[in-house]
């Protein structure tokens, strides 16, 4: 039997262990974010930028904002026009192109995992925030999203950060960060807005549970939809212009495959199955939630509107595939990229605690990730090269091995042919040529998005101060 001393010590043991514990917690964290960040500047530094951040480019290089306020209305990209002021602001500090336009990409996604491991410390043991926070780490995001030159992880992590400050809106500042964080959000991609939803699905149950209606986090909310309604003019004629035949037409083998997409499996099973399971373990964690809310219960799981957030967060696909059909626009699976985080917040918050195995869920979810996560970064930089290869070098090569060097270059896809105008040498450009045909392209590919986006940048060339574009003339180097 156990003395008076005995007991006292063993209490005095189990606060420092937790402190322990939390501390190393911390540590790693830290490791991780680090680590990921030199992954993604070293990712950034090799890896050739693709047909939609050479977009971003031409639009950031506008020699004055009147240029890029004109491409903008042109329907020259179709980002918002705050996107392009920040990577304006942003490239200046780097040298290196490749890394100064995916430097806020690579930023973002530090900051998405510091949001996730606050938010569910916030409710849980900080092993398993730890656990949480390395899931973005398996899935798309960290994989390409991350490390490109668009707004999609700056995205991530607004939405993220929101998420820490729906957990303390009761405090004014932090609803007014609510609000803020929001409205960068739509500033930064106009989908951003399908990831409102579930934070005015939780305060609907805040609501329906307390009859306490929160002024402050309502308006806050609801100011994420000001710069959506700013914008819809120009939403309107990218509609009027793109809509018609667009590329991404919603289905839903798209809205199901992109839980798939999010953790790089090409079957459409596995990403199903993790979105399943994530959605049950909320629903059930609700439900206990619920039962056990009287007076005196230890409070094991999150509050319910948390756990609707992940759950909302969960569904952004099918969201998204309903309303991109009623709207008829389109729909790819980086639209709703924000839904990842409903798998770590599903993780973290419907895992209950348990004092007794307090460690052994967040070490067998430790274990899971790493069996994952290993052998994923042995074999990336096992293939890891450290030199940037430029694209346009083979295809100058096999040009030159025909042996006519008058002839123009008839480049068929779009994407290529913005690719190599980029990367060629300038003596190339004018021998790239790519035709625009948007009726041939809808009667052969079912689309015209392409074509007639190559068409709004030749209309508005003449203010393009890039070589790639400034050079495109009447016959060749262009898009005829």
């Amino acid at each position: 039997m156990p003395t008076i001393t005995e007991e006292k010590q063993g209490r005095i043991e189990l606060p420092a262990r937790a402190a322990l514990a939390e501390k190393s917690a911390f540590f790693a964290l830290a490791i991780l974010i680090a680590y990921a960040t030199a992954r993604n500047i070293c990712e950034a530094l090799v890896r050739p930028f693709g047909y939609d951040e050479i977009c971003t480019v031409l639009m950031v290089q506008q020699e004055h904002l009147s240029r890029l306020w004109q491409a903008f209305v042109h329907g020259a990209d179709g980002q918002p026009l705050a996107y392009y002021l920040l990577e304006r602001s942003a490239v200046g500090f780097i040298r290196n192109e490749h890394l100064a336009y995916r430097g806020i990409s690579i930023l973002g996604f530090a900051v998405t995992l510091l949001c996730l491991f606050v938010a569910v410390r916030t409710r849980k043991v900080a092993g398993l925030a730890l656990v949480s926070a390395g899931i973005p780490l398996v899935t798309i995001l960290f994989d390409s999203i991350c490390v490109e030159a668009r707004p999609y992880s700056l995205l991530v992590a607004c939405i993220a950060f929101a998420i820490v400050c729906y957990q303390r809106v009761v405090a004014r500042r932090w609803a007014v960060l609510l609000g803020l964080s929001l409205v960068l959000a739509e500033s930064l991609h106009y989908f951003a807005v399908f990831a409102f939803l579930p934070f005015l699905l939780a305060e609907v149950v805040q609501y329906g549970m307390t009859r306490q209606m929160r002024p402050n986090v309502w308006i806050a909310l609801l100011s994420g939809f000001v710069p959506l309604a700013y914008s819809m003019p120009v939403l309107t004629a990218l509609k009027r212009n793109f809509g018609a035949h667009i590329w991404s037409k919603p289905t839903v083998e798209i809205a199901l495959n992109s839980y798939s997409w999010y953790f790089l499996t090409y079957e459409s099973s596995p990403g199903l199955y993790l979105a399943a399971i994530a959605s049950v373990a909320v629903l059930f964690s609700m439900l206990m939630t619920v039962r056990k809310a009287s007076p005196g219960a230890p409070p094991t799981r999150a509050p319910v509107p948390e756990l609707m957030l992940a759950l909302g967060l969960l569904s952004l696909p099918l969201v998204g595939f309903t309303v991109a059909v009623l709207t008829h626009g389109g729909m790819i699976a980086k639209y709703m990229v924000p839904s990842l985080l409903g798998f770590p917040l599903a993780l973290g918050f419907a895992i209950p605690r348990l004092p007794r195995w307090g460690l052994l869920l967040p070490a067998v979810s430790a274990g899971l990730l790493l069996g994952v996560l290993v052998p994923q970064e042995r074999q990336y930089w096992s293939r890891y090269k450290g030199e940037f290869v430029s694209p346009a070098v083979f295809a100058e090569k096999f040009v030159t091995a025909g042996g006519h060097p008058d002839l123009p270059v008839l480049v068929s896809d779009p994407h290529d042919f913005m690719v190599l105008q980029h990367y060629c040498d300038k003596s190339w450009q004018k021998r790239f040529v790519s035709v625009i045909d948007p009726e041939q392209a809808v009667i052969y590919t079912g689309n015209d998005s392409a074509d007639k986006h190559l068409r709004f940048l030749r209309s508005i060339r003449s203010s393009w101060s890039t070589p790639a574009m400034a050079d495109w003339g009447a016959t060749g180097g262009r898009a005829a």
